[in-house]
């Protein structure tokens, strides 16, 4: 997006590129990053805060598209095509803090999913604790 419309305004197929990009984002952002925010945060929190965890990524989902609704048209007017490229490290940058700072909860219930983030049970040894279940 930040190479077609740096082009300028009177170009059509770069202006139809654009818009393709536009929404070809927009068909895999939901698909594969907007649900996590709403699920995570419950699934780590004890059961009695589930109900009141599930506000957080609620209000932080509506906060940060304010933020970028209020923000967009005039970074557009002020640095242009840079805004896309400002985006694209942002969604680079992602993986790498996901990987590093969220702990994997697949394949474990609950219960033993909320004791990651407080360091209670090592993955190791909630490995070790499911396999005695069995």
């Amino acid at each position: 997006m930040a190479v077609t419309t740096s082009f300028g305004s009177d170009n059509k197929h770069e202006s139809i590129a654009s818009a393709f990009f536009i929404f070809l984002f927009n068909l895999f952002y939901p698909i594969g990053f907007l649900g996590g925010n709403f699920l995570y945060c419950t699934e780590v929190a004890p059961v009695r805060l589930r109900v009141a965890m599930a506000a957080i990524p609620t209000a932080n989902h509506w906060l940060w598209n304010f933020v970028v609704v209020m923000i967009t048209p005039v970074a557009l007017d002020t640095i242009g095509y840079q805004y896309y490229i400002m985006y694209a490290v942002l969604s680079a940058c992602i993986p790498v803090q996901v990987y590093f700072f969220y702990p994997e909860t697949m394949n474990r219930n609950l219960e033993m999913a909320r004791h990651l983030p407080q360091g209670e049970i090592s993955p190791a040894g909630l490995i070790a604790r499911n396999k005695g279940k069995e």
